[in-house]
């Protein structure tokens, strides 16, 4: 049975008993026997609906429990995977005994209010003297006693099966608790101290103010951990949940209000209650000020109906599910009263409503330390001290790992896989992106003409970058969207194949036989991105177009990209399919103005997959995310991908403690008590 038919059913149900009691104490008996038959039927009404709202509560755990394993799959981690259908098993097994004990409690109730209609019938029989009255109620009493007697057993014994269902859950739950403890033991045998744990980054986190830019993957990664505190955000499967959100929104019919209620009690790192108008204010810098403001479009405005209730009106159909980096890391609640009194002086150490406090970090330096915040609702973490600290070198990230000196090494090189000690646990992340290399339309000269940004694209050899540059682990694709997101079925958008006589042709159509020279920049402090360049301008040596391949800092990388400082980069991205589309294709956008991209087929082709994600269509959505790419890589050529962006990570804690969140850039970790 479906858990739509079985709400209905338990819907049903209470509304019989409702009728059946209400018939019940519309007898005015005076029977001492009849007024306790109709205590016992209210009674057994009572148990009735508190069993249909642990039915409930039971369908609402399998759903997390589904929706999670459905993310592990998407995110192809086996041991996610296997940790997720135990977690979906046991969340059956609890609401099918549920379900079943919520059945049998109804119809418990049902027999009882049927015992107390014979009682008041045989009481108004002996009230009148009907002698023959008085038989037929009397034989209708026993009748109904004994089926009140058995639907009892048969509840009785329902229950019981939902109580040993609870029990082996909690038992699961047992299991969970003592194998974070074992991780911790095992950290303290190899001299890990939790109170005091190291993450190796390329990158630093330059500001924490969501609406200036640039405000990049650092600074998300630290802001989800640290940065006042978010309405939803990821478990360590990478499901999306609420976090400060009492749930995922509620919309109007229309599905142009979106209501968003906060939990109850919470209260920032200072002391200062999170309120509703927290979000307000952060709507309106992140649209009307911020770097990602073009993804926000979709908001026109957001009203604090009360200290707990946000109410954000929709320029059109919006979902948090498709577009969950601008529900969580782009909209991050912080005080309003001191984020509009001195923003700058604010954001150089925001408060906390999530995991972590900032306790020592200017911005733009190279190491930001962390303390566990007391104050977040979901319990305190079981790292209390956790320091993120930039070292640019991959080298020095790989020492900082393989020494010790760091509990994680986040992207490491992938050449040293072979050599890493037995104790440093080896993860191969997909980020959720790809890697591509980009041109601006906008260049003087070849790369200006799209027929020769399609060239460079046919001279790629994607094998020949993942074998050598990236040692496997940078699965070839052809489309921009990454296979491990889940929100639309893979496909190949450009062909896979080399081609450098078709690049030939190209190339001499459009008046470039002989070829040019073009500079290629890359952040040359990420591992195998400068090999990945390099090989790159081989390839299109092929052609006869050489290129000087510049590693840069990736700050200067990002300025560039805002400033439109470089003609061909290589580069990568991540994130929901929904939002890399916008950023890329749509007008007004982080790269569409970057590469000077904008074209009215591509642009309403997107206006079409913004009704039709929202909506939950998902044949739609899967044909229109494809059509946006096969236009906007026909049409402009700006981007050409080349696969799967994943990082090999170093760790020397247990997952169960420290793990990165699937199909991102994020890190997740563990709270007390699990």
């Amino acid at each position: 049975m479906t858990r739509k038919k079985h709400a209905r059913r338990l819907l049903a149900i209470g509304m019989v008993l409702s009728l059946i009691l209400a018939a019940c104490a519309a007898e005015d008996t005076g029977d001492t026997d009849a007024a306790l038959a109709e205590a016992a039927a209210a009674e057994a009404a009572a148990d009735a609906a508190q069993a249909a709202a642990a039915a409930a509560e039971a369908e609402a755990e399998q759903a997390r429990a589904e929706a999670e394993l459905a993310a592990a799959e998407a995110a192809e981690d086996e041991a996610a995977v296997a940790a997720a259908e135990a977690a979906l098993a046991e969340a059956e097994a609890q609401a099918a005994a549920t379900a079943e004990a919520a059945e049998a409690a109804a119809a418990a109730a049902e027999a009882e209010a049927a015992e107390a209609r014979a009682e008041a019938d045989l009481a108004a029989a002996r009230a009148a003297e009907d002698e023959a009255a008085v038989a037929v109620a009397e034989a209708e009493l026993a009748a109904a006693q004994a089926a009140a007697d058995a639907a009892q057993e048969a509840a009785e014994a329902a229950q019981a099966q939902v109580q040993a269902a609870r029990a082996e859950t909690e038992a699961a739950q047992a299991e969970a608790a003592a194998a974070l403890a074992a991780a911790e033991e095992a950290a303290a045998a190899a001299g890990i101290d939790l109170n005091n744990v190291i993450i190796s980054t390329p990158s630093l986190v330059a500001q924490a103010d969501y609406a200036r830019a640039p405000y990049v993957a650092p600074a998300h990664a630290a802001g989800l951990l640290a940065f006042g505190g978010y309405l939803y955000r990821y478990d360590p499967q990478g499901d999306y949940v609420p976090d400060l959100a009492t749930d995922f929104p509620e919309f109007s019919e229309d599905g142009l209000t979106m209501t968003v209620t906060l939990r109850e009690g919470l209260v920032y790192s200072d002391g200062t209650p999170v309120v509703a108008t927290d979000a307000v204010v952060t709507l309106e810098r992140a649209r009307d000020e911020g770097p990602f403001g073009a993804q926000m479009a979709s908001f026109a405005g957001a009203e604090a109906v009360d200290d707990r209730t946000i109410v954000y009106t929709l320029n059109e159909p919006f979902s948090c599910l498709n577009n969950q980096i601008v529900c969580s890391e782009n909209m991050p609640l912080h005080p309003h009263e001191q984020v509009l009194a001195d923003p700058e002086g604010y954001f150089a150490k925001p408060v906390s409503a999530t995991q972590y406090v900032i306790s020592d970090w200017v911005p733009g330096s190279p190491t930001m330390v962390l303390e566990a915040n007391p104050s977040y609702w979901a319990g305190e973490a079981v790292i209390k001290k956790l320091t993120l600290a930039s070292a640019t070198d991959p080298i020095s990230r790989l020492l900082q790992v393989t020494t010790g000196a760091a509990a994680m090494g986040f992207d490491i090189p992938a050449s040293v896989r072979a050599d890493l000690p037995d104790d440093v646990i080896q993860i191969v992340h997909p980020i959720g992106g790809t890697f591509w290399f980009v041109i601006r339309s906008d260049v003087e000269g070849p790369l200006g003409d799209v027929r020769v940004r399609k060239a460079l694209c046919l001279a790629m050899d994607r094998n020949a970058i993942n074998e050598r540059a990236f040692l496997g682990t940078a699965e070839p694709g052809g489309s921009i969207l990454s296979r491990y997101r889940s929100e639309w079925e893979y496909e190949d958008i450009v062909p896979l194949d080399r081609d450098v006589d078709g690049a030939l042709a190209l190339l001499a159509e459009a008046g470039y036989a002989d070829g040019f020279t073009t500079p290629l920049q890359t952040m040359g402090a990420r591992p195998g991105w400068t090999d990945a360049s390099t090989i790159l301008a081989e390839n299109w040596a092929d052609i006869g177009v050489e290129a000087e391949v510049q590693p840069l800092e990736d700050a200067i990388i990002i300025d560039n990209i805002i400033n439109r400082a470089y003609d061909a980069m290589w580069i990568g991205s991540g994130g929901p399919n929904f939002s890399t589309l916008r950023t890329l294709f749509y007008p007004d956008n982080f790269w569409s103005n970057s590469v000077a991209f904008a074209d009215d087929s591509v642009t309403s082709t997107f206006d079409e997959l913004a009704v039709a994600m929202p909506r939950g269509d998902m044949e739609a959505s899967q044909r229109l995310q494809t059509e946006v790419q096969r236009l906007a890589l026909d049409i402009g050529a700006n981007y050409c991908p080349m696969g799967e962006r994943a990082v090999l990570v170093g760790s020397r804690l247990s997952p169960d403690i420290l793990a990165m969140i699937p199909a991102s850039q994020n890190f997740w970790v563990a709270a007390e008590g699990g």
